[in-house]
């Protein structure tokens, strides 16, 4: 028996959305042995509060019932949906069967880590259900079933691993699977099946969920392992069907980063029913890389551009602006802050000296007021341009470039910036001018700024806040390791005291093992303890 593997992009709480192409997929094959989808493809992943909403359990539950009904004849369906029984939720396996739906098995494992939090909502199985299906006994699993916490650096107290007890008891293993994307999850994904095949000597299939969901990326890649190593796969980043194709190596990390966060904007405005975006266009890296982003997922036409100069603005940001945004192929409207700028600072100076970081702060407010007008009259959704290292140590303006509706590469480091866009962009013909890749970054807001006059050189910055973010090490730890004490200190402080920034951030889409939004919950005000 080999599995049917059909991998959609659910929207989440579209229930008849999704049934709708769920329907769409399976009517391309009239008959199969098994078919298998994700993990609560039904209600997409993670409906979080939803589930509590009434009537949202039961409507899915009826729908289950209406595709057992219509593909009565084309063979069985194991589809993820939530089950109430007796007033608990579970994160159940239903299997489509004769014309009768009814669930077969319960999630073992309920993540509450990182940005997962099943245990909010539903109470866990015992154990793995075997199930036959034409002669062939099935074990079907969900999701962190077969992870048991063995992630590329976590690892969690579960009291059993669900599948231990499998030898000998199954001829298939099925994982109906909600994934998101991280950088290296792919890879590791794909050795972890590689082991359980051939430790337990039993073909693998794992269905994942695509699309992305808020700030979460799913990143498909459906697989069907045997127990020699041999991989068949499911595209990357789309929605597909299949038996599954042969495997390729691995693509730079980077450039899979690329093209989720590609996914994670244009499926953010496709679910949310948004036409187009804003962003102001600085002429630096970072502006420059989220428009080339912006561009790769709508296209041109439903980009905008804002080039907001002031007169700290260099000629050479300026002309870089226009450039990128010409070799993108996308509008670029000019808007001088000149006017706004002084009214405001004499505004503002009959009440205190509106000088220094006051002065600095009015213009990048200036900035944020031009784009969220632009994106109240137009309908477009504004991106916030901001890195993951400004996020991680507050150098970035509240109501000013933190402005707008998701920050594409909030979870990307600044180095990281580079690094992808010399890999899009190479030399000076890409689409990112060899002359912002090599600019000193500057928020230029006063005469002759550069970054690293207020930070340190981004590489130590970068390679600290990893450390201190992503691994959560205590500053002393990085101290006795031989780090420069005054360096970390200043850097720990800094992450610390701007946290009520990043609790106002715009969604930061996902892509590393530890983003700032919902997988990093830090209290707004508290005390470092002693280590």
């Amino acid at each position: 028996m080999k599995p049917l593997l059909v991998q959609i992009n659910p929207v989440i709480g579209d229930l008849e959305g999704n049934a709708s192409k769920i329907r769409q997929a399976l009517r391309a094959f009239p008959s199969f042995d098994l078919a298998i989808l994700p993990e609560l493809a039904l209600t997409g992943y993670p409906p979080r509060d939803l589930l509590i909403q009434e009537g949202f359990v039961d409507a899915s539950a009826e729908l289950c019932s209406q595709l057992a009904r219509e593909f009565e004849s084309s063979g069985p369906i194991l589809i993820g949906a939530p089950t109430r029984r007796s007033g608990r939720l579970a994160n159940s396996a239903w299997l489509l069967f004769d014309g009768v739906a009814r669930p077969v098995h319960d999630k073992v494992l309920l993540p509450v880590y990182d940005v997962f939090d099943e245990g909010r909502y539903f109470e866990g199985g015992r154990e793995v259900t075997v199930i036959e299906i034409g002669g062939r006994r099935i074990a079907v699993t969900i999701c962190e079933d077969l992870w048991a916490g063995d992630d590329l650096d976590e690892a969690f107290p579960y009291r059993h691993r669900p599948i231990q007890h499998l030898e000998g008891q199954c001829d298939l293993i099925v994982n109906l699977s909600a994934s998101p994307y991280r950088r290296g999850k792919p890879r590791r994904r794909r050795q972890l099946l590689q082991e359980i095949s051939r430790r337990l000597q039993v073909p693998v299939a794992m269905v994942n969920q695509v699309g992305a969901n808020d700030e979460l990326i799913f990143d498909g890649g459906s697989l069907y392992v045997q127990p020699d190593g041999a991989v068949q796969t499911l595209a990357q980043f789309e929605a597909d069907i299949g038996y599954g194709d042969t495997f390729e190596e691995d693509i730079e990390p980077l450039l899979l980063d690329h093209q989720a966060l590609s996914l994670g904007l244009s499926d953010y405005l496709r679910k949310s029913s948004l036409e187009g975006v804003v962003l102001g266009v600085s002429g630096g890296i970072d502006s420059a890389l989220v428009a080339e982003l912006a561009v790769a997922a709508l296209g041109p036409e439903r980009v905008l551009g804002l080039a907001m100069p002031s007169r700290f603005s260099s000629e050479r940001s300026v002309h870089d602006a226009r450039d990128l945004c010409a070799r993108l192929g996308m509008n670029l409207e000019e808007l001088s802050l000149q006017a706004g700028h002084e009214t405001l600072s004499k505004t503002l100076g009959a009440v205190v000296d509106p000088s220094g970081l006051t002065d600095e702060n009015l213009q990048a407010r200036l900035r944020g007021a031009l784009v969220m007008g632009v994106s109240n009259s137009t309908g477009a959704m504004a991106l916030a341009t901001g890195n993951k290292s400004e996020l991680a140590v507050g150098y970035c303006t509240l109501y000013g470039d933190m402005c707008g509706g998701l920050a594409p590469i909030g979870d990307l480091y600044k180095t990281a910036v580079y690094d992808l866009c010399t890999l899009i962009s190479p030399g000076d013909e890409g689409v990112i001018p060899a002359s912002i890749q090599r600019a000193e970054p500057s928020a230029e807001l006063r005469p002759d700024q550069k970054d690293e006059d207020s930070l340190p050189p981004y590489r130590d910055l970068d390679r600290l806040l990893f450390q201190l973010v992503e691994k959560g090490r205590h500053p002393q730890a990085l101290i006795e390791e031989g780090e420069v004490p005054e360096l970390v200190e200043r850097i720990a402080h800094l992450v610390k005291v701007t946290e009520f920034k990043r609790w106002q951030a715009a969604p930061v889409l996902r892509v590393s093992r530890k983003a700032f939004g919902t997988g990093r919950r830090i209290p707004l005000v508290w005390r470092r303890w002693e280590r």
